[in-house]
């Protein structure tokens, strides 16, 4: 195995290193942070996809991780064979070492390429132990009671990395999803290249679409994929009587969009209008609300009251002689006096020049005849002598 850093005096189509490395990172993190397509995805939100008929292929599951089970045993007995002909023949230690590198771990390259090396049985023998503690816990789970969880848990238990399982899936209603996807080209015959232009915006608002987009971009930019943005399938459950309009175009007031429908935007491999099980990578899902055509709206406006007064006001008044009723001329000589004493209390600095000073102070009502309410601080003066 040789890795070119430079590039003098090579083809014009060789790939070098750095720029492999980069796609391969790119593909990482997209792949990585993808999940698998379950039966659930494949129908409506309210349908139970396990009461429908939704299914996992948990046969063809277990016959792929036993082969792979078999092929980390074969390898790890491999290499101990491979281990028991050092010193001397190192060049089966480094093919089994080369073998047992695709499993990810760490330290498994060689660091020599031929001749002796006596680094060789340490190496070996440690690659041994890690790849053998994997395949002990990935044995150790019980097949015959596993889930989708358990397979995946599986796979990444002997790569130690995140390892997209995708399993065969039988859609609750096969037949339906097949109808579906059978209208993709009539949703958009308004707008051909909407399909396009959508993926594009979203993978500036949308972290997993931005991954894809960028693992797409790098492959074509090598040459090892196809024209991008990909030609996207396109289907919605429940289906509707044509003609029907893809949800993700301005919406029709003629034709208002039902609520609680489900689109898929696919980028396929085969023919979906004709499959009984699919396998697929789930890259982005949300829940996106249709506006209605027309709704009753309303504004409400806080208004704030002046604050520099009381919300409420009482004025008690006793009528300044006994007579029975009130008329209009005492209840007018009340509400004027009043406001006289407001006046007076709420005087400012520029108005009493004189008692500045002595400001602020209280001022009380008196009335020496007795004829209203009236303060007498004598009464507190002659209290206090008392007790003094």
């Amino acid at each position: 195995m040789q890795i070119l850093f430079q590039s003098p005096d090579l083809p014009a189509a060789t790939v070098l290193f750095p720029d492999l490395l980069y796609l391969a990172q790119s593909l990482r993190r997209f792949f990585g942070a993808c999940r698998p397509t379950e039966p659930q995805d494949l129908t409506t939100p309210e349908e139970n996809a396990a009461q429908a008929g939704g299914a996992i292929d948990v046969v063809d599951l277990t016959n792929r991780v036993k082969a792979l089970l078999t092929g980390l045993k074969n390898d790890i007995a491999a290499l101990q064979a491979a281990q028991g002909g050092l010193p001397g023949a190192t060049d089966p230690v480094r093919k089994a070492l080369i073998q047992c590198s695709w499993y990810g771990v760490t330290g498994a390259i060689p660091a020599t390429t031929a001749g002796p090396d006596a680094t060789l049985g340490d190496q070996a023998q440690s690659v041994i132990d890690t790849l053998q503690a994997r395949y002990n816990k990935a044995n150790a789970v019980d097949l015959t009671r596993a889930q989708l969880a358990d397979f995946e848990g599986i796979f990444k238990t002997v790569f130690a990395a995140d390892f997209a399982v995708l399993p065969h899936v039988t859609p609750p209603d096969v037949t339906t999803l097949q109808a579906a996807f059978g209208q993709s080209a009539a949703l958009t015959t308004t707008d051909t290249v909407a399909p396009a232009r959508w993926l594009r915006q979203l993978s500036h608002v949308r972290p997993a679409v931005s991954r894809m987009d960028l693992a797409f971009s790098v492959a074509q930019a090598f040459g090892t994929a196809a024209v991008y943005p990909p030609s996207l399938t396109l289907a919605q459950l429940p289906p509707v009587a044509a003609p029907d309009r893809w949800l993700a175009l301005p919406l029709d007031p003629a034709h208002p969009p039902q609520k609680g429908r489900v689109a898929f935007a696919c980028v396929t491999a085969g023919d979906p209008t004709n499959q009984a099980t699919y396998a697929g990578l789930m890259v982005d899902e949300w829940p996106e609300r249709i506006p209605n055509a027309q709704a009753q709206t309303a504004v409400a406006f806080h208004f704030e009251e002046p604050s520099a007064r009381a919300p409420q006001a009482l004025l008690l008044a006793t009528c300044p002689d006994n007579r029975e009723t009130w008329d209009d001329p005492l209840l007018q000589a009340v509400l004027k006096e009043t406001l006289e004493l407001a006046k007076m209390r709420t005087v400012d600095l520029g108005s009493v020049l004189q008692v500045g000073q002595i400001l602020p102070a209280l001022y009380f009502a008196l009335n020496l005849e007795s004829a209203t309410i009236s303060t007498r601080f004598a009464v507190i003066e002659e209290v206090a002598s008392a007790i003094g």
